[in-house]
């Protein structure tokens, strides 16, 4: 979100600028979640429990809810590495429990600021893991979100767009009811290079009233696609 605000351009720096260090061990736990999938007794279950049953049925096969998560959560450091300057480093081990993977991926974020004398600030939405940066001497920033959303607010649209994606993705499929349109975030057969482009799927009524500013936008975005423009 950071990235992707104006506020790098407020205080003059590019996306390019920001030099991200992440451990290995955090993408060793992500991958560690992308386990288990929907069966076929799952899929009977979820059949009578939710009444759109073309959404179900695209749920064979696909993972778990902390599965989906893992999985956006890699395509968001693949983005990370594409828009910023990413740096991964090694070290530690792996132990089972979640507090001891914590303090080995500050351990070796800490141990990698001293060896290669970098000044490294570790940023956390977890309390208890900054107590980590704190034993090991590591700067950190605690990461707030609020607990409440506003009724009233200014936003950023793109931001918008990025808060549907992961709620597609958290949720399988969100239902936005007065545009009718449904947004699919997982299916079975979407692969890890669909989740790295951010792909979703669009079911929209014929009696949607954006049906036609969307026809309009995809044909625009696919004349640009297939005229293979490079970015600016």
């Amino acid at each position: 979100m950071f990235l992707r605000s104006d506020v790098l351009e407020w205080i003059g720096l590019r996306p390019r600028d920001i030099q991200i260090v992440i451990s290995n061990l955090v993408e060793e736990e992500i991958s560690r979640s992308i386990a288990r999938k929907y069966s076929r007794s799952d899929i009977a279950a979820l059949q009578r429990a939710i009444k759109d049953q073309v959404l179900v049925r695209g749920m064979t096969n696909i993972c778990y809810k902390k599965g989906r998560k893992a999985l956006n959560a890699q395509a968001e450091i693949d983005l990370l590495g594409r828009t910023a300057s990413l740096w991964r480093v090694g070290g530690g081990r792996a132990p089972d429990d979640k507090e001891g993977i914590d303090n080995e991926i500050v351990r070796s974020l800490a141990e990698h600021s001293s060896a290669q004398r970098l000044n490294i600030i570790f940023l956390t939405g977890d309390d208890k893991c900054r107590a980590h940066a704190f034993s090991h001497k590591l700067p950190s920033i605690l990461v707030e979100f609020p607990k409440e959303i506003p009724q009233v607010m200014n936003f950023d649209p793109w931001l918008l767009v990025e808060m549907l994606h992961d709620l597609s993705i958290t949720f399988v499929g969100l239902h936005l009811k007065e545009l009718d349109v449904k947004i699919i975030g997982d299916w079975s057969g979407k692969s890890a290079v669909d989740y790295h482009g951010e792909r979703v799927k669009l079911v929209i009524a014929q009696e949607s009233p954006v049906i036609a500013s969307i026809k309009q936008d995809y044909e625009i975005v696919k004349e640009l696609r297939s005229a293979d423009i490079e970015p600016v």
